[in-house]
């Protein structure tokens, strides 16, 4: 790690920054503040997905095993809701891995950020 820490710092030594990569890096910094601020809203939705596909498994299930239900129904029924199931069951799983991975933001582009921030100071600095 330290060696990859060492080779980015020689970089930026060397580095200038143009104009499109100073605008993308303040792009860089939006993302990471705005990420920061969306993880609670990325967490319930997560939670919401997750809910929603336990619900529509349960019904489904249920109407399946009602004695009294009519076996072309319930097929259709079935297929109908269990790629809905399918669906929301991944997508709020991969919301909340999201949001867990990320939940202090992400450390590449923090690392990069504080790198550039690092960077600047010195070669400003007399």
């Amino acid at each position: 790690m330290n060696v990859i820490l060492c080779e980015a710092r020689l970089f930026l030594r060397i580095m200038k920054l143009t104009d499109t990569e100073a605008k993308l890096a303040a792009q860089l910094r939006k993302q990471e503040a705005y990420t920061v601020r969306l993880r609670y809203w990325c967490l319930g939705l997560g939670i919401l997905n997750l809910l929603g596909a336990g619900y529509i498994g349960f019904s489904t299930q249920h109407i399946l095993s009602d004695s009294g239900s009519i076996p072309q129904i319930a097929n259709l029924m079935f297929s109908f809701m269990y790629p809905l199931f399918l669906l929301m069951g991944i997508n709020g799983g991969i919301l909340i891995a999201r949001t867990i991975r990320d939940w202090n933001g992400n450390a590449t582009r923090a690392l990069l950020l504080a790198l550039m921030d690092e960077h600047v100071e010195k070669r400003d600095s007399p």
